[in-house]
């Protein structure tokens, strides 16, 4: 149990990574974790709505996890030059958090692979 406790204080982090884009009252830029919980909320909102056969499940916890690689590499545009380097980079972290003492780690490593494969 400690170990998953762990795993969860470091996601925690997300909430620590700033990303280039404003909120909507311009007042600060939004934080990854706030990113990808809003990603996880629209899919739940307009998912099926947009396309009925989605497999909403599957689709939320790809919205949930496809930035956790930004804890070990930061966040970077995707237009950025370096955006490559950052995604080997994002792929080397989360490669060293899956661990077989936390079960699910290694889904969240399999789902960030299928996000970084989309057309």
């Amino acid at each position: 149990m400690d170990k998953i406790a762990s795993f969860l204080v470091e996601l925690d982090k997300l909430k620590n990574i700033t990303r280039k884009t404003y909120l909507n009252d311009l007042e600060r830029f939004e934080n990854s974790a706030e990113h990808s919980w809003h990603l996880a909320m629209a899919i739940l909102v307009f998912g099926q709505e947009m396309k009925p056969d989605l497999d909403l499940l599957h689709a939320i916890k790809i919205a949930l996890v496809h930035d956790i690689g930004e804890i070990g590499a930061g966040d970077v545009s995707i237009y950025s030059q370096a955006h490559d380097f950052q995604t080997e980079q994002e792929g080397l972290y989360l490669k060293n958090l899956v661990t077989d003492e936390v079960p699910f780690s290694g889904e969240i490593y399999t789902l960030w692979r299928e996000y970084q494969a989309q057309d």
